[in-house]
């Protein structure tokens, strides 16, 4: 017997990590000066941070 088909369905998520419109990240170094998360890392740029990740799904019933 076939499950209904309100228990199947697909979709997709998007998210940016952090969005430069809302908000500034600021690092706090040890000597108590902030600086925007960019610059306090050569490891964390603004594309890498604005990236927007979809993600996509499939739910169905276990059989």
């Amino acid at each position: 017997m076939p499950a209904p088909s309100y228990f199947e369905g697909t979709g997709q998520l998007q998210n940016r990590s952090y969005d430069f419109n809302d908000q500034e990240i600021k690092v706090l170094l040890k000597d108590g000066h902030c600086l925007p998360i960019g610059e306090a890392s050569d490891q964390l740029d603004r594309h890498f941070l604005e990236k927007q990740v979809t993600k996509y799904y499939h739910f169905y019933p276990k059989r």
